[in-house]
């Protein structure tokens, strides 16, 4: 199968820079220039010289996979946050939410404060996580580490709007 998507991905890159680089009298006759480009597709299958490599299996490591599970998990905690937030702010879940329904100041910055007090404190969570498992564990990210941080801060917040929305639902 990746055979296949190999012999198919050289043939339309050749394809594709014979057709630029094709005269007028070269496109009368296709047969030939598709001849041209098949023997050529196969001449490199063929070469021993290639650069393909399958390193598919190589990036397999389930340590790694357990630790992308506990940044998942840790991120989707931050929906437990997000409801809590949303909980202490209505007046008919607790005593605070009670004084901030009488108080006069904008609903919706308290909530909007509450959800960033909610993600901030999520992302110091997620911090010490990175450190404990870099610095403690001696886990190695390789070089994926600033995107594997990118995608716990969207993830934080992805958990922490999910937790938001669930809470809205019921």
């Amino acid at each position: 199968m990746q055979s296949e998507e190999i012999i198919k991905t050289i043939s339309e890159k050749k394809t594709e820079e014979y057709m630029k680089n094709a005269s007028p009298e070269d496109l009368k006759n296709i047969e030939s220039l598709y001849q041209k480009i098949h023997e050529e597709v196969l001449e490199i299958i063929q070469n021993q010289n290639t650069n393909i490599k399958d390193i598919s299996s190589n990036n397999l490591s389930y340590t790694m996979i357990e630790f992308y599970t506990l940044i998942a998990m840790a991120c989707l905690y931050g929906g437990i946050l997000g409801m809590v937030s949303i909980n202490q702010n209505l007046a008919n879940m607790s005593s605070k939410g009670k004084r901030v329904s009488v108080a006069p100041i904008s609903k919706g910055k308290v909530i909007l404060s509450t959800v960033l007090a909610s993600y901030m404190t999520q992302l110091i969570g997620l911090a010490i996580l990175f450190l404990y498992t870099v610095f403690v564990l001696k886990v190695d990210y390789g070089s994926n580490l600033p995107l594997i941080i990118l995608l716990g801060v969207v993830g934080s917040l992805a958990g922490l709007s999910f937790g938001i929305a669930i809470r809205n639902c019921f």
